[in-house]
């Protein structure tokens, strides 16, 4: 009694900018362009890339803090994005994905890792971590061609000197910088704004980032303020995106370490 045909349910991931802005404020003083810049265009250049840098700076931190347990972000930003972490811990109630976890249940976060002792107490980065997480990995998804560790670069480097202490040539080669650090074959990446207490093990090009091709540059150029505080402009760069985990099963979450 089957159908003469049937669709294949593959799942769906979903991105969604909406009400989801972000805008950057630049109010540019005139003695900065007066007598160093002599065309409009090295004005505008000027402008863009404050932009392009302070944006870059910012969606990083909103990719990595925003809405996680803990974030220091402003409670604004914590509302309105959901960052990959928040993403792994299982925040994107939207998407329909596909497959079972290592319990039969749906998959609605990425498998995971306490780091903690028995008592609860954190623990350092060491190579249990780096075990536990591999291990948590469902095994299809392991490739230490693609995989990383993602970790604060406080992380890494408290890391670094811990092994410098070891009485072989591994040490050694670690303090001169002669020996990259791939435990059991995997990269480790110092992250900017990553939280000291969390670890991500994951293919970077699983992490996804949607910017809304719509972004919007306004320029007031007479107005009070300008007038009172000498600006040459007041500039404002705004913009709708969102943040993706294409495939939650593909990586694994660690939390209970140690701060740096």
């Amino acid at each position: 009694n089957r159908p003469e045909t049937s669709d294949a349910t593959t799942g769906v991931v979903e991105f969604n900018v909406t009400g989801q802005y972000y805008y950057i404020k630049y109010d540019l003083k005139e003695d900065a362009v007066e007598n160093t810049v002599t065309s409009a265009d090295e004005v505008a250049d000027l402008i863009l890339g404050h932009f392009e840098r302070a944006w870059a700076n910012d969606v990083q931190n909103i990719a990595i803090n925003a809405g996680r347990t803990g974030s220091d972000l402003p409670a604004s930003l914590n509302d309105t994005f959901d960052g990959f972490i928040a993403i792994a811990d299982g925040a994107d109630t939207d998407s329909d994905r596909i497959g079972i976890d290592a319990d039969g249940e749906t998959v609605d976060s990425m498998p995971s890792y306490d780091h903690s002792d028995g008592g609860g107490s954190p623990q350092d980065v060491n190579t249990d971590l780096f075990n536990n997480m591999i291990q948590a990995v469902p095994e299809r998804f392991r490739d230490p061609d693609d995989q990383v560790f993602l970790m604060s670069k406080s992380q890494l480097q408290a890391y670094h000197f811990a092994l410098t202490g070891r009485e072989d040539g591994l040490g050694v080669a670690i303090l001169q910088g002669d020996n990259d650090v791939t435990p059991f074959d995997y990269d480790i990446v110092g992250v900017s704004y990553f939280p000291d207490d969390r670890a991500m093990l994951i293919d970077p090009e699983q992490l996804s980032y949607g910017l809304y091709e719509g972004l919007q540059i306004t320029q007031i150029t007479d107005s009070d303020k300008t007038m009172d505080e000498a600006l040459h402009s007041r500039n404002l760069l705004e913009g709708q995106f969102d943040f993706q985990i294409e495939e939650l099963q593909a990586g694994c979450i660690a939390d209970g370490i140690t701060e740096a």
